[in-house]
């Protein structure tokens, strides 16, 4: 008969949420935290293990459900609910098809492993090892061959922090040295905001440039029309001069003049939501 161990039971789990999540977290344009990422799979595996000592079927659709709320809290804060729902199909449905794959390789590791005539512990767990490195190992494939394939611009981020009328946006932003919009008024570097983010600090009337006479003389003065040229073709979009914009980097932050625009197309910029030139912070 055969025996199933937790540690053994708790090591497949983890490691095919794992994979799911960064499959997931990849196809929906969302940033990948290494952090959030194995708190995610220990999250799954726990779940999973405590399942197994469940008969209800109630219970089993709560305990999904508690999952997908902590999956949602820990990986999709800040998202939107289109993109977050999003993200859940993927999980499920990467972890639907990868378990077809995770049931062959078992089985190959079963059978090879069976072969040299171990003890049941030793063998389970040496499977069990075996079959997380050969995922862990895919992931790292995986990431290697989307950073051979992505463009050439140097990626990085950092934090900005912006104020407006005593409200405050934290967010990570993707450092972009290709970034060289200014805003033509000034000639200040152009900090790029998806719309969603930029509805918590900027007021809707500014972002879609309707109903303008309810505006104060002083957000009139801040309005700026920055012209973008995208595909060889030239946008004019909306911009807006904020209280303050920091740059933050580590425990160093700078404040520094930018002007802030506001880009409603859909999608990300690799996962963020923000898009900042090189200003230097260091």
């Amino acid at each position: 008969m055969k025996t199933l161990y937790i540690d053994v039971y708790f090591m497949i789990n983890f490691t095919v949420d794992i994979l799911a999540i960064f499959i997931a977290l990849k196809l929906s344009n969302m940033k990948i935290n290494n952090r959030k990422l194995v708190l995610g799979g220990v999250v799954g595996a726990i779940l999973a293990i405590v399942e197994l000592f469940i008969d209800s079927f109630i219970l089993h659709i709560i305990i999904a459900s508690v999952f997908i709320y902590l999956l949602a809290r820990i990986l999709c804060k800040g998202a939107s609910f289109i993109r977050t729902l999003k993200f859940i199909l993927l999980f499920y449905i990467s972890a639907f098809l990868i378990s077809g794959a995770v049931s062959f390789i078992y089985a190959f590791i079963d059978r090879w492993l069976d072969r040299l005539a171990l003890d049941d512990a030793s063998t389970s767990n040496r499977k069990a090892l075996l079959f997380s490195l050969i995922i862990l190992l895919l992931i790292g494939v995986i990431r290697l061959f989307i950073m051979t394939i992505s463009n050439s611009i140097k990626e990085r981020s950092s934090k900005i922090e912006i104020t407006l009328d005593g409200k405050e946006l934290k967010m990570d932003a993707l450092i972009d040295t290709g970034n060289l919009v200014r805003d033509p008024m000034n000639m200040n570097p152009v900090i790029f905001i998806k719309k969603d983010y930029a509805e918590k600090i900027i007021p809707r009337s500014v972002i879609e440039l309707s109903n303008l006479d309810s505006l104060t003389p002083k957000y009139r003065k801040r309005i700026r029309l920055i012209p973008v040229t995208r595909s060889s073709a030239t946008h004019v979009m909306t911009g807006i001069r904020v209280d303050k914009v920091f740059i933050c980097n580590g425990s160093h932050k700078e404040e520094i003049d930018a002007t802030i625009v506001i880009d409603k197309e859909e999608g990300t910029y690799g996962g963020y939501f923000a898009l900042t030139p090189y200003v230097g912070t260091e």
